[in-house]
């Protein structure tokens, strides 16, 4: 089971999981939560939800 490395949450869903290796390394080994992630990039959650259904439409297979 994935938790945040940042505030503890768990579990992570594939979605948090798939944007940490996105957003932060290919090969990360421990994970983020949205809602830390868009705490440590500056961005809405709104925001971030976008750029996942971007990524998606786009076939990214780290949120299949």
């Amino acid at each position: 089971m994935d938790t945040c490395v940042n505030c503890g949450k768990t579990p992570l869903t594939k979605i948090e999981i798939g944007a940490t290796k996105k957003f932060i390394h290919r090969a990360a080994t421990e994970f983020w939560c949205k809602e830390c992630m868009c705490k440590r990039f500056n961005i809405t959650e709104e925001f971030f939800d976008r750029k996942i259904e971007h990524f998606k439409n786009q076939g990214c297979l780290l949120f299949l």
